[in-house]
């Protein structure tokens, strides 16, 4: 009899046990969606600050703004750049940059991946600690904001920009950065926008790879046009798909650099040339 009341006690722990861990993995589960759900709602609400053009009508293009610190060279160099031409089934909004600054005055563009969750505002801090965990109004979260490398120099006017962005589980941020593992997703999304105070770019992908956080992935400057020319060859031949993008030497490159959802301390970087778009 005393066994059995000890078997019996024993049963109840590990039942009592299991329903504390249920709870606690419930509440868990609640927690997160909600901090999902935040981040999801101020996100689409600042879509409010775009607007399209009516059918027929042009977008309108703000006019080109000096970029502050940016020399008499850089200048002349934006000057003779190759520019894109927008197809004609594309259509970019005008940003409300006013009133994105109203809100948060580290704003320095929007970027679009059409087909995908990725429409959001991107930062730039002080750092590359604080848009980790808090959303484009400074609020705490763990969907974060898209940033660019606090080392880049604003304006997107380095030989090579890194912007950041969670992989996160629901799909939004930079989650959909990772599709490019396959040709098909990279035929599909040939082109990401970048739209700025200044000017529009076009984001053109030519190589998207795993990375372990040790690789040059991240570097941002180059001793001369070999060390370009090699950190471009050794990017397309670690890509999962092939592009016939051009890119050379002289070029402006952005990396997209979001967390891999299979590998830990692992991720997944998308490479592209960056052009203004006419």
């Amino acid at each position: 009899m005393q066994q059995y009341l000890t078997r019996k006690n024993i049963l109840l722990l590990i039942a009592g046990v299991c329903a504390i861990i249920m709870i606690i993995g419930a509440v868990m589960i609640i927690t997160i969606t909600m901090r999902y759900r935040v981040g999801a709602n101020l996100y689409r609400d600042l879509e409010m600050h775009l607007s399209f053009p009516e059918p027929g009508e042009g977008t309108s293009v703000p006019e080109r703004n000096p970029i502050e610190g940016g020399d008499d060279d850089e200048a002349e160099v934006e000057e003779w750049e190759e520019t894109f031409i927008l197809p004609d089934h594309i259509v970019l909004p005008t940003v409300d940059f006013e009133a994105l600054a109203e809100i948060n005055d580290n704003v320095v563009g929007w970027i679009i991946l059409e087909g995908t969750p990725i429409n959001y505002p991107v930062v730039q801090g002080e750092d590359n600690l604080f848009y980790l965990t808090h959303l484009f109004d400074g609020r705490w979260n763990p969907s974060g904001s898209i940033f660019v490398d606090y080392i880049n120099t604003p304006g997107f006017v380095d030989q090579h920009t890194i912007i950041y962005g969670h992989n996160m589980q629901d799909g939004s941020m930079f989650a959909a950065i990772e599709s490019y593992m396959t040709q098909e997703f990279y035929d599909n999304h040939p082109y990401i926008f970048l739209i700025t105070p200044e000017r529009r770019y076009v984001i053109k992908p030519f190589a998207g790879y795993m990375a372990d956080t040790r690789m040059p992935s991240w570097r941002l400057y180059f001793e001369d046009a070999d060390d370009v020319e090699s950190w471009i060859a050794d990017r397309r031949e670690r890509s999962d798909f092939v592009s016939n993008t051009e890119a050379l030497p002289h070029h402006r490159f952005i990396t997209l650099s979001t967390c891999s959802s299979i590998w830990h301390d692992i991720r997944y970087v998308l490479v592209g040339r960056v052009m203004p778009v006419e």
